[in-house]
């Protein structure tokens, strides 16, 4: 019987580095440390999205390619896009358009006047994203950066929700839609972004969230994405909120088509779940 040797103290570091290099490497594969990103667990990801559509009883998916809105059942969907970095394209645009008006719900969220209001107009949505910050010396959370806003209507989308909370949000121009959530009456727009209240800028109720319907379904717009990163999931009301859209819906559709790209072996992944 041939006897083993041991193994010597060197050959046991390098295979314990090796073994951690390519724990790494399957860790940057199917994590992202983009803003706003679904498969970001750091604070200022979006990975919590999913436990709290879950909690709401909603099912998530993820989607990286506009096609798979032909494919959801758009009576039971809200999808949700959330600080687009890219211009949907008008095929693209159409895809989403076409399934509003089948019936499914599309959240769109952004602090900017860009690709989201691009969007905005091919959908036919009347909202606006204003884009300049929103701050309220009165009502926020630890610094007026952090409006604390509260409900405008009894929507379900947005009952007993008082201290819904922006993060460097703006406001929108509400257009023809309806107002879901606003700000105090102690919120300005800083146009010249330096943090201080000027003679020039107004104290006012400003609209943050709208609702309009569109053929058979609606179209959602909220000021900001940050309320659905991580961290600011921590607070109640923003949760809330993805829970009662979860509550109303059997699926969350997480679009990430016009977002930064998707880790690697996350790519591989859904490209096998769509070819089979």
């Amino acid at each position: 019987m041939r006897e083993q040797l041991p193994v010597s103290i060197p050959t046991l570091i390098l295979l314990a580095l090796v073994g951690a290099v390519l724990i790494g490497v399957v860790a940057a594969g199917t994590s992202s440390g983009a803003a706003f990103d679904i498969y970001n667990p750091d604070w200022d990801g979006s990975s919590e999205l999913r436990a709290e559509a879950e909690a709401g009883g909603a099912d998530t998916d993820i989607i990286t390619n506009v096609g798979a809105y032909e494919e959801a059942d758009p009576d039971g969907t809200v999808a949700v896009i959330l600080a687009p970095d890219r211009q949907y394209d008008p095929d693209d645009a159409a895809r989403v358009r076409a399934f509003i008006d089948d019936g499914g719900t599309v959240l769109v969220a952004d602090d900017r006047d860009g690709p989201s209001n691009d969007l905005l107009a091919d959908l036919n949505a009347s909202s606006r994203i204003d884009g300049t910050p929103l701050r309220d010396k009165r009502n926020y959370y630890r610094t007026p950066a952090f409006p604390l806003t509260a409900n405008a209507t009894s929507h379900p989308y947005v009952e007993g929700l008082d201290e819904f909370t922006l993060n460097h949000g703006t406001a929108l121009d509400a257009g023809d839609a309806e107002v879901l959530l606003e700000s105090s009456e102690y919120a300005y727009l800083d146009q010249n972004r330096n943090e201080t209240l000027d003679d020039d800028e107004v104290l006012q109720v400003r609209p943050v969230a709208t609702i309009e319907a569109h053929g058979d379904g609606q179209v959602l717009v909220v000021s900001d994405a940050s309320p659905f990163i991580n961290v600011m999931l921590e607070r109640e009301d923003n949760a809330a909120f993805v829970q009662h859209l979860g509550a109303d819906h059997d699926t969350l559709l997480v679009d990430t088509s016009h977002s930064e790209a998707v880790p690697p072996q996350i790519q591989a992944l859904l490209f096998v779940r769509g070819s089979g």
